[in-house]
């Protein structure tokens, strides 16, 4: 019998309750050597490890912040997304729990060859549509700050703080859109320790 490793509780995906599953949530457990998943009110799976090819970790956005957000993807070609669930009675608890899931799935999968298939960031589409969003507020603060360089006010004093204003606005918004970006899209690791800017923070 496999021992017990980390686990966590996610949000019931609709695949899951599709196939079968019962409950507004599903726990995970890493053994060592599957994932299972038990549904709330009923169901169950094992994944067997030699089944995942890869996994992806990083934060979605939600109307109360990013929220944290797991991919498997099996090597039948599905995708598996799992929305971890904090728990109010215990929150360091489940601040480790899930972390700790992924890092001993990610070394068990790193250890059988399969440390390309490890990524952060979270859907290409997702991070392309809402990049495009945050660049509209960038481009129009540059495109304020180019006219107030062609067509300053008159007065000397008010000219440089124009200036200075609209651009350093402008350089804010640009750097916020290249940083969103490079923390959501999906990229693969070069080692373990790179799988940490996927993760929540204890």
């Amino acid at each position: 019998m496999s021992l017990l490793g980390p686990s966590f509780t996610a949000r019931m995906p609709r695949s899951l309750r599709q196939s079968g599953f019962h409950g507004a949530t599903v726990t995970v457990v890493l053994t060592g050597d599957l994932v299972g998943l038990v549904g709330a009110e009923g169901g169950d799976r094992p994944v067997p490890i030699g089944h995942i090819a890869g996994l992806r970790a990083g934060f979605g956005q939600t109307g109360r912040g990013l929220h944290p957000e797991l991919r498997l993807f099996l090597t039948d070609g599905s995708t598996l997304r799992l929305d971890p669930m904090a728990d109010p009675g215990d929150a360091a608890a489940a601040r480790r729990s899930y972390p700790d899931f992924v890092r001993s799935l990610a070394a068990r999968l790193a250890g059988a060859g399969r440390l390309a298939g490890i990524e952060i960031g979270v859907s290409r589409g997702w991070t392309a549509i809402f990049t495009a969003l945050l660049a509209l507020p960038a481009l129009a603060m540059a495109t304020i700050a180019a006219w107030v360089w062609l067509d300053p006010p008159r007065d000397v004093v008010e000219r440089w703080i124009a200036r200075a204003f609209t651009s350093l606005l402008a350089l804010l918004l640009v750097a916020f859109v290249g940083w969103f970006w490079r923390a959501q899209w999906p990229r693969g690791v070069a080692d373990l320790a790179a799988l940490e800017a996927g993760l929540p923070r204890r």
